[in-house]
């Protein structure tokens, strides 16, 4: 016959208090930590992409390029160059699908365009301007 030992409210009330104490004490201090835990920025995944592809891990680097397009889905060199990684792959289908969105990031308007566009429309005020006079 087995006998099981009874615990009496004092020894539950001792292990609650040192329950609480470790939750408050040690793990909630630690938790208020977490949002200054620095993760890495887009640029860096892109650098790392690079060094693994150049050292031959490409699917490392495919996981890289990934975490940089997961931060900004517009970068395009982060395509291009998990395209070449997958070319390296022999993925060649997916490859060329990567190149493609790639290529039409590249084509989107950006600074250049809206630049000429507001050098186009000072021109055309000073020569109404001018006109006006």
């Amino acid at each position: 016959m087995k006998y099981t030992k009874i615990f009496d409210s004092q020894e539950g009330l001792k292990a609650n208090r040192l329950h609480i104490f470790i939750l408050c004490f040690i793990f909630i201090p630690f938790s208020f930590m977490l949002p200054f835990v620095e993760a890495k920025t887009a640029d860096e995944w892109y650098n790392e992409g690079n060094d693994l592809g150049r050292s031959g891990k490409y699917a490392e680097a495919i996981n890289a390029y990934d975490e940089t397009l997961k931060i900004n889905p517009q970068d395009a060199y982060a395509l291009n160059n998990k395209g070449i990684v997958l070319k390296n792959l022999g993925r060649n289908d997916v490859a060329n699908k990567v190149f493609d969105k790639a290529s039409q990031l590249q084509k989107s308007p950006g600074f250049e365009i809206i630049f000429a566009i507001v050098g186009l429309l000072t021109i055309v005020y000073f020569l109404r301007r001018k006109i006006d006079i």
